[in-house]
């Protein structure tokens, strides 16, 4: 069963794995460094979302709307971030060629496997994983995060912003238009 689950889930790749004993982090620092790096994305999202000086000036700059400033935030992060970056500093900070960082981060073929199969199966497994922390850890924590003035949302009204919340104002003004 294991070994069944093992060819499912791991693709060998010999290319890879000698990058991998080539340039992994190996000292404790270069470890941080990089566990650091995968929250910097975050914390940019968070400072430019929800710092309202930071938002403001933000909205003001490229004069889009709430939405798409917070919409193509997010796209900006995805896709510079966890593309540009990645291909930066192995070519940069590693001395990789294009083509070695490329094949670094196989992304010489197109894993089929992969595509079809891991990726969906993550992504149902991640959401099940989430829907539990969604409907009853995030209201405690974002209460307790708003009780500190620092990093209060109580300005925004966010609880009249949300988009559940909308869909039940229009929904009970319908029932009362229809009542009425």
């Amino acid at each position: 069963m294991i070994n069944l689950l093992l060819a499912l889930l791991v693709r060998d790749d010999p290319e890879y794995q000698a990058f991998v004993d080539k340039y992994q982090a190996r000292s404790l620092g270069a470890k941080a460094f990089y566990l650091f790096m995968h929250l910097v994305p975050g914390l940019l999202l968070y400072l430019l979302i929800n710092v309202p000086p930071v938002y403001r000036f933000a909205l003001h700059t490229t004069g889009l709307s709430d939405t798409m400033l917070q919409g193509w935030s997010l796209l900006a992060i995805v896709f510079l971030w966890h593309l540009a970056v990645p291909l930066l500093s192995l070519r940069w900070i590693d001395k990789l060629t294009f083509r070695e960082s490329i094949a670094f981060l196989s992304l010489r073929q197109f894993d089929t496997k992969g595509f079809f199969v891991v990726m969906p199966l993550v992504f149902v497994v991640g959401t099940l994983c989430t829907l539990p922390y969604l409907k009853y850890l995030f209201p405690v924590v974002s209460d307790r995060i708003a009780a500190i003035p620092a990093l209060s949302r109580l300005s925004w009204k966010w609880r009249m912003r949300s988009s559940v919340k909308i869909a039940e104002r229009t929904y009970e003004k319908r029932t009362q238009a229809l009542h009425c």
